[in-house]
């Protein structure tokens, strides 16, 4: 059996190298051949240039460009057993068997090197899976695997005790159970527990930083003046100097970009558009808006905000305008003496007689009386160096659903020749 696989080999390794090599033909090799060290040779066959020059086969086998070992054998019954070695022009049922089992054709012109197969059991690679995956992640004491992430759960306040139990804001994590940061006279902002009642950096609120310096009561303390604005106009119709009055109002504030809280409440279609449109045409001074959806929402809101500006309302009864003072009082008095703007328009309206001036007067902010219509008369400034008339002209035309009011307590900006249309009063701190 040895004797024969040897002499197999020889055979099969006499074949593929005579057949793997040529003479240069005019300093050219034929088709199939590529020149190596001056002989025309097929690097797919040949043991001593298998796939390349001077890539040698140890066991001087070459297939498909690749060194083969270690030949089979096959079974009694003629079939290649674990490879085996056939020629390629032989048939299965040409194969003819000599000495021991071993089958070779009868006519070997070419060795079909692809069926020579390895007689190892496993290769170096394949006895390692291809598809492992990466280590799995080790985690130090007291650590916890959450996302591929080791975290420290008895401390980590976004996995406390378990993966991805958060703690809430003005809570750590202790022991890996959430806690209550800060006493009871503070508030957790970020890490740090403050009082938002005299923190600077956390007036009120967190984040919410005083340019002065100085937070009283959790509000800062500005220096600067607030200001309250009547306008008798519901701008359903305007022109011109209506609008400057209105863009005006809002820069009172001092802000670059005035923040705008509006409260639009039962005002009428035509005025809230009105509104919308008259500021669209002084846009070119910027400011941005928010709207609060009720009256119990202004409160809150006038946290951010700037300047407040009510709308007229027509649909609201005097008692419900009251009311709606009464319960912005506190908070109106506050925002005027951090700088705050308030704007209040209005309009004739069949619901109530007092508009405005009632709930200013519920808010302890101004007193108005005697509201009547004006639409069409000629309104004068009666004080132009008010910084409510900037640009404004002397003169101009109330339009459409303008109102007056015949006494007021506080200066008149702009009036007619029976009363007060627009006033303007300072509120210092």
């Amino acid at each position: 059996m040895i004797r024969t696989t040897a002499l197999l080999l020889a055979i099969a390794t006499l074949v593929l190298t005579e057949s793997a090599c040529g003479s240069l033909i005019d300093g050219r090799c034929e088709q199939g051949l590529t020149a190596c060290g001056g002989q025309c040779v097929a690097l797919d066959r040949d043991p001593e240039n298998c796939g390349g020059c001077g890539v040698v086969c140890a066991d001087g086998t070459c297939s498909a460009g690749a060194c083969r070992v270690d030949a089979a054998v096959v079974g009694d019954a003629g079939a290649p057993r674990d490879g085996g070695v056939r020629s390629d022009s032989a048939a299965p049922d040409a194969w003819a068997e000599a000495d021991g089992g071993i089958a070779i054709d009868a006519a070997p012109d070419v060795v079909d090197a692809s069926l020579i197969t390895l007689d190892a059991a496993v290769s170096e690679d394949d006895a390692a899976p291809s598809d492992a995956g990466p280590p799995p992640l080790a985690c130090d004491l007291a650590e916890l695997a959450c996302d591929g992430v080791c975290v420290r759960a008895l401390s980590d306040p976004s996995h406390c005790g378990a993966c991805d139990v958060a703690c809430a804001a003005d809570e750590g994590c202790s022991a890996g159970t959430c806690t209550r940061l800060c006493a009871t006279n503070e508030v957790a902002c970020g890490r740090s527990c403050v009082d938002t009642t005299s923190d600077a950096a956390n007036c009120g609120a967190c984040s919410v930083v005083c340019e002065s310096g100085i937070c009283s009561d959790g509000a800062c303390v500005t220096g600067r003046a607030g200001h309250v604005v009547i306008l008798g106009h519901d701008y359903s119709a305007s022109r011109g100097a209506m609008d400057l009055l209105l863009a005006d109002a809002m820069w009172l504030s001092g802000v670059a970009q005035p923040r705008v809280l509006h409260y639009v409440g039962t005002a009428t279609d035509a005025s809230a558009a009105g509104v919308a449109a008259s500021l669209a045409r002084t846009s070119s001074r910027p400011r941005t808006a928010a709207y609060a959806a009720s009256a119990a929402e202004v409160p809150l809101a006038l946290a951010t905000a700037d300047v407040l500006l009510v709308y007229p309302q027509a649909g609201t009864s005097d008692d419900a305008l009251d009311a709606i003072g009464a319960a912005w009082a506190r908070a109106l008095v506050t925002f005027l003496a951090g700088g705050g703007v308030v704007i209040a328009l209005d309009a004739p309206s069949d619901t109530n007689a007092n508009g405005a001036s009632g709930w200013l007067a519920s808010a302890h902010l101004a007193t108005a009386t005697a509201r009547s219509e004006c639409s069409g008369v000629i309104a004068h400034v009666a004080a132009p160096g008010d910084a409510l008339v900037i640009g404004v002209p002397l003169s101009y035309r109330a339009e459409t659903r303008s109102v007056r009011w015949i006494g007021a307590d506080v200066p008149v900006i702009v009036q007619d020749d029976l009363g007060a249309i627009a006033m303007h009063h300072t509120v210092v701190p």
